[in-house]
């Protein structure tokens, strides 16, 4: 039969994407008070995925004006600490795709200790990887919308043990 793990070589373990993609992961945290009009401040640690044996870790802040509606009880200011997953369109590593504009969209409902959420976000040229899931405290349901722009502060090259794309 046909293989699935044909599109990755048949080494899913290895997550090589044959089209280019650069893969970046890490953790990000932040803050948005966003009552009808208010603005977020986002934190991404991130480290790309070992090519040629090196890879980078940047740090990018992220920050905008934002839209929303909706109404929430404790949790009008939101801090979310989570795992994030990035890709790129390019072959390598370059940390400053993640320079310029910064959008976000994120549905949030909650009640007492169970706060859900789904998020979408794209920081320059690189977009999520799928949406991310949050969890916190309060009361409410809400729609955001978030535009600004995302600068890289700080970028580590590393060698690393992989193998040759």
């Amino acid at each position: 039969g046909r293989s699935v793990y044909a599109y990755v070589g048949n080494e899913p373990a290895g997550a090589r994407d044959p089209s280019g993609m650069i893969k970046w992961e890490g953790q990000s945290s932040g803050l948005s008070f966003i009552i009808v009009v208010g603005a977020a401040i986002e934190r991404y640690d991130l480290t790309s995925e070992c090519i040629d044996g090196r890879q980078a870790e940047v740090t990018v802040i992220a920050v905008g004006p934002g839209k929303g509606i909706g109404a929430s009880i404790f949790d009008s200011g939101a801090s979310v600490d989570t795992t994030v997953s990035f890709t790129d369109n390019n072959k390598s590593i370059d940390p400053n795709v993640f320079n310029g504009v910064f959008v976000q969209y994120s549905a949030m409902g909650s009640y007492g200790p169970g706060k859900g959420g789904i998020e979408f976000t794209s920081l320059g040229h690189a977009t999520d990887s799928g949406p991310e899931f949050a969890f916190g405290w309060g009361i409410g349901i809400d729609i955001n919308v978030v535009f600004g722009s995302s600068t890289v502060t700080d970028v580590e090259y590393k060698n690393c043990s992989c193998k040759q794309k």
